[in-house]
């Protein structure tokens, strides 16, 4: 059987471009699907679930993704990023993507328009020497000696304590040196977000959302906190990028039959407000929790489905168009379809 081909969503750009002169994945051409202010790139691709994919073809597919979405900015594009995998049967269901994330599409122009991303990450220059100059601190030489001049032997917890006021001169090192640079580098930006460290060398590790017309200025702070630092540490320049760390659409697709199944495992009709979602759930739970079935593990009727259905049900009538915030949404199939794509925010990996 033939694979099935779809469209592939790299992002949502503004003003629209011919992006044929950007190769895609694969070498796939690159395509804009445009509905008045916005568009979206796209390309053809095989339908595959990027999550059941292995780690090094999802790393490998991310690079490709950015990378294209780095060549529409270089372009002169503003550029929303849409999460990894995301593909999507034709042009139509596309077109109804952009439609419906028009309004949440247009705010978020209002706040990128003419921003970039710059990461910076920060290492210990030479983290041996580091370590050294922490160990021979005024603390804990004064604690070492201390337990060469006892009569008693030295014990292992007494080697881990050294050890220990060590990695914490360390870690309080490294938070100083670290607020040093937020604090260089914030007045220049819009938003940080301030990512959690690699490993144990790393120092800093974080995105800033900034003007072009700021990054000169960015730059120069870069150049002074490196100076400021002595050499202390080795700083790693990424971008200009897209607003990667900032805002990323994420598209999901809600289907009927899982929908109904979902509806029909709480014993809900065919419409209802997310109170009755709420009210039907705990009358379900309340029947069938783990601490309330004797018997063996896995004889209780299947809890965790319940919740997941009970999610799934929430999830359905947030998504902004299946019904009124205090209405009933709908679930039969008409209506699911009209409502199955669900866009929202969320910061990128």
């Amino acid at each position: 059987m033939p694979p099935v081909t779809g469209k592939y969503i790299y992002g949502m750009i503004s003003p629209a471009r011919d992006s044929a002169a950007v190769a895609g994945i694969g070498d796939a051409a690159l395509q804009t699907v445009t509905r008045g202010d916005f568009s979206a790139v796209v390309a053809d691709a095989e339908m595959v679930a990027y999550k059941n994919m292995d780690r090094s073809f999802l790393a490998a597919r991310l690079l490709q993704h950015q990378k294209v979405l780095e060549a529409l900015m270089g372009m002169g594009c503003t550029v929303i990023p849409v999460k990894l995998g995301t593909i999507v049967r034709g042009d139509q269901e596309v077109g109804v993507i952009i439609d419906k994330s028009r309004g949440l599409v247009r705010d978020l122009w209002d706040k990128i328009k003419g921003t970039i991303e710059i990461d910076i990450v920060a290492t210990w220059h030479d983290f041996p020497a580091v370590i050294k100059a922490l160990s021979e601190e005024k603390e804990i030489m004064e604690y070492k000696a201390a337990l060469l001049a006892r009569a008693t032997p030295i014990t292992v917890e007494d080697q881990q304590q050294a050890g220990r006021m060590v990695m914490q001169a360390l870690a309080n090192r490294r938070a100083a040196r670290a607020r040093r640079i937020l604090d260089a580098l914030t007045p220049a930006s819009q938003e940080v977000r301030v990512h959690a460290d690699l490993h144990e060398q790393m120092v800093f590790n974080a995105a800033f959302l900034l003007q072009a017309s700021a990054q000169a200025r960015f730059d120069a702070d870069v150049e002074n906190v490196n100076a400021a630092c002595n050499n202390e540490l080795k700083f790693k320049y990424i971008g200009p990028l897209p607003c990667y760390s900032f805002y990323t659409l994420a598209i999901d697709q809600f289907s009927y039959a899982a929908l109904d199944q979902a509806r029909t495992a709480l014993g809900l009709p065919g419409a209802a407000t997310r109170d009755d979602i709420k009210s039907a759930y705990k009358l379900k739970a309340a029947a069938v929790h783990p601490d309330k079935q004797p018997g063996p593990p896995g004889s209780a009727p299947d809890f965790d489905g319940l919740h997941k259905a009970y999610a799934m049900l929430l999830d359905y009538c947030g998504a902004g168009e299946a019904a009124a915030p205090d209405g009933p949404c709908s679930f039969l199939e008409e209506a699911v379809q009209a409502n199955s794509f669900h866009v929202t925010l969320q910061e990128s990996p």
